[in-house]
């Protein structure tokens, strides 16, 4: 969607030190979530990162950062799946972007790879469920 292209465009140069992935917040989750628990990608962002918080993940001092992983609201939209609240209302509310969070929570991504035939699986933020 153009955001975040120039930056991966820039580290798609060091391919042979970087393995860079693409990801698109709005989008299905696909095979990564098999139970249809989540709307989107940007919901299972912010799972992953709490589940990895929960394991023992840690951040530094940073009150930005703390302000902005306690701001999001969360929902359930009308099949029941997880949604968090909308980035641009997010910013609108904190009066600024948020990328620290966003930047926290891409660090620990790892999107599932397709499930072989048969098998099901789930990932959140680099560990499979």
């Amino acid at each position: 969607i153009g955001v975040g292209a120039g930056v991966a465009s820039i580290l798609g140069q060091y391919r042979d030190e970087l393995e860079v992935i693409r990801v698109n917040a709005s989008e299905a989750c696909g095979a990564s979530d098999q139970d249809g628990k989540l709307k989107n990608v940007r919901a299972q962002l912010w799972v992953g990162m709490r589940d990895w918080l929960k394991e023992g993940g840690a951040i530094p001092e940073d009150p930005k950062l703390e302000a902005e992983l306690v701001a999001p609201t969360y929902s359930f939209d009308a099949q029941g799946r997880l949604q968090i609240e909308a980035k641009d209302e997010l910013k609108r509310r904190l009066g600024r972007s948020t990328d620290r969070s966003d930047a926290l929570a891409l660090s620990i991504y790892a999107p599932a790879p397709a499930p072989k035939h048969g098998q099901r699986t789930r990932q959140y933020g680099g560990r499979r469920m």
